[in-house]
Formats: C-alpha cells, structure tokens, sequence
C-alpha cells in the first residue's frame, strides 16, 4: 500500500494516494506508522484537515511522536492559526526541539506569528 500510494502521488494523484493511506490507516488503528503516511498524503494532497485526523490518531497511539507534533503545529502556522502550534509543540519530550531542528523552526515561527499578531500577548503563555 505504501509504494501504491507513492506512486499515486508521483503521477499526480496526491487526493488518491491520500484516501488509500486513511482507510488502510483506518483498517489498522493499532499501527501508527498508517497515520504517519497518511498525514504526509494528506499533507501533499492539500486536506489539511484529514492531516491534522491522522496526526490526532498517531498521537494517541505515540504521543511522544515528533513527526505527528511537528506536522500538526506546522499546518496550524500554516493556516495562519500559530497560537494553536504552541500547545502541540509544548507537549514534546524536553529534548525533541534541540534533536529536531523542524520542529525548533516551527516553534520559532509559531512564537514570533503569536507575538506578531498580539503584541500584548505573553510569549510563555501557551493558553
């Protein structure tokens, strides 16, 4: 499923590639590795939020999960909501921003967009 999936997508057919990661991810909920591809589909297929489904559903199985994390805060920054990236990030292990250098840049960006768009806001406030 997941080289089909790859190739759905290199054809140009990320919507595809996407709704067959959901539902083998769907088929087998126990395994976390379905909801990482399938957030990554449906990342490059432009649904932003069955991405943010799938990262929800690796994250309740891995919730430690970097990827999931950095993914979900960074389609949260994206869609120009960076406030809501703060809490996903803050979540993570101490270490995960200094072992994980997109994840440190997303945090980076979600503080200086928080801040931007409030200047009053308190930047070590994550509510």
């Amino acid at each position: 499923f997941q080289l089909f999936a790859r190739l759905l997508a290199a054809e140009g057919r990320p919507l595809e590639a996407a709704a067959l990661l959901v539902e083998q991810a769907r088929r087998h909920p126990d395994k976390p590795v379905w909801w990482a591809l399938a957030a990554e589909a449906a990342v490059a297929a432009n649904r932003r939020e069955v991405a943010l489904e799938a990262c929800a559903k690796l994250r309740e199985k891995d919730p430690d999960n970097r990827y999931a994390a950095r993914t979900e805060a960074r389609l949260w920054v994206d869609a120009g909501e960076p406030a809501r990236a703060l809490p996903v990030l803050a979540r993570l292990p101490d270490d995960a921003l200094a072992r994980d250098p997109l994840a440190a840049y997303t945090y980076a960006r979600a503080l200086a967009e928080t801040r931007a768009a409030d200047p009053e806001a308190d930047p070590n406030s994550l509510d």
